[in-house]
């Protein structure tokens, strides 16, 4: 069985799954000319206008001439394959008889007085030179937000397949979004890691009847930290500006059962509540003695009240955790800080939690933790969560959120030092 063949039954399944609500918002990251046009972009659509009468369906890209282009190669697929066609029969637009249609749009052009029931969006981004541009990606957001997410009904279905070119691409925002939940996202490098979404070990081509294995490590020699972004999907760079991926090896299912097991979870509190300020989020990290376990991370923009409660909820669950110590969480200068922290401890009664007053930067709270996996000891509990921790933990301190990175180090913080503490009560 080749890869090639894998990777296109992979993609299948994941389209099954959206064609039968499975799951309704998916993201597909995947290296340049490896067929993902070809194997999305063109067929899925006609496949769905022929076996649901009446869907309406936009595809996008990052260009009405492009999009035009697409729609082309879709139309002449529901040619060879004999299907009928109905009246309007654009370049841009294009119906069957059965009353499904296809729409064309390119980046910054508006679908009003349409709805749609299937969108596929195709590499919204051009070249290197629309990758960099802030104004650009900002344009590409406020495109897909204001003239894409409005059109869509209830029931909707869209799919996204790009390839990676920064942190805060359309894909990355997504997951930098409140609506991440409800996304699945898939990463798939053209040189297999740990954990590989289609079970390749670690080195193996995405695609080596397109491109071998030789031909990709020639291609990173050339491109150098270009080819994280390009063809592992990785827009930092995978060596990181501070954290590596490498660092923390495979993922695993679950801590260790121990009864030296500690538990804590520790909160950064986000500061202000604006769609794109930060996030509240709470890491929760165990220790069996050895090794430390990033066993669960929550995130979200929440209003005071809610994110209160949010702490509240999760302590109670985190107290029923065999070895959980604390809540802990992170506590702001100035009054207003003070108040807050009241807040939460009187919220909390009854249950262990304490605010935490840092000093120095972000970076440098960071360096403990950074030190530990970069010896390898700490690990990862699998989780949806994943991906977004990772990403953030590769593009820090430079990239557009910390707050993770910031639980992640206090929650180290904590309990490395109580561990410290008690090494030293029992020297004594």
């Amino acid at each position: 069985m080749s890869w090639h063949w894998q990777f296109q039954q992979y993609i299948r399944k994941q389209l099954a799954a959206v064609t039968l609500g499975y799951q309704r918002k998916i993201a597909i990251s995947v290296p340049p000319q490896h067929g993902k046009t070809s194997l999305v972009t063109n067929p899925y659509p006609v496949w769905r206008m022929a076996r649901e009468p009446g869907i309406r369906v936009a595809v996008g890209a990052y260009s009405q001439m492009y999009a035009n282009l697409l729609s082309r190669k879709s139309r002449r697929i529901a040619r060879d394959a004999g299907m009928s066609f109905g009246e309007k029969n654009m370049v841009n637009e294009w119906e069957l008889a059965n009353g499904s249609s296809l729409y064309a749009v390119g980046v910054g052009t508006g679908i009003s007085g349409r709805s749609v029931d299937l969108c596929v969006i195709d590499d919204p981004i051009k070249n290197r030179e629309e990758a960099d541009s802030v104004a650009h990606r900002e344009r590409i957001w406020e495109w897909y937000m204001d003239d894409i997410t409005t059109r869509l009904q209830e029931k909707s279905s869209i799919v996204i397949i790009m390839t990676r070119w920064r942190e805060d691409d359309l894909v990355g925002r997504i997951l930098n979004s409140d609506d991440a939940k409800n996304w699945q996202y898939i990463r798939l490098p053209a040189i297999a890691e740990d954990n590989d979404p289609l079970g390749r070990a670690a080195g193996m081509p995405l695609c080596p009847q397109r491109f071998s294995l030789d031909t990709l490590l020639e291609r990173k020699k050339i491109l150098g930290e270009g080819f994280e972004g390009l063809y592992q999907q990785n827009p930092v760079p995978r060596g990181g500006l501070f954290f590596k991926r490498d660092w923390f090896g495979s993922f695993v299912d679950s801590v260790p059962q121990s009864t030296k097991i500690r538990r804590i979870r520790y909160w950064d509190l986000a500061a202000t509540l604006r769609d794109t300020s930060a996030y509240t989020a709470g890491v929760l990290m165990a220790y069996d003695g050895s090794r430390y376990y990033v066993e669960n991370i929550i995130r979200d923009r929440l209003n005071p009240a809610d994110r209160n409660e949010l702490i509240r909820k999760t302590a109670e669950l985190d107290g029923q955790r065999p070895g959980f110590e604390r809540t802990w969480f992170e506590e702001q200068p100035g009054a207003a800080g003070i108040e807050v922290s009241q807040s939460i401890v009187k919220l909390l009664a009854g249950l262990p939690c304490r605010g935490d007053r840092v000093t120095g930067s972000k970076e440098t709270r960071a360096e403990p933790v950074a030190d530990a996996a970069r010896a390898g000891l700490i690990s990862i509990v699998r989780g949806a969560w994943n991906e977004p921790f990772l990403s953030e933990l590769a593009s820090f301190p430079r990239g557009s959120f910390k707050d993770q990175v910031d639980s992640f180090a206090g929650a180290y913080a904590k309990l490395s030092r109580g561990e410290l503490a008690f090494a030293v009560a029992t020297t004594k």
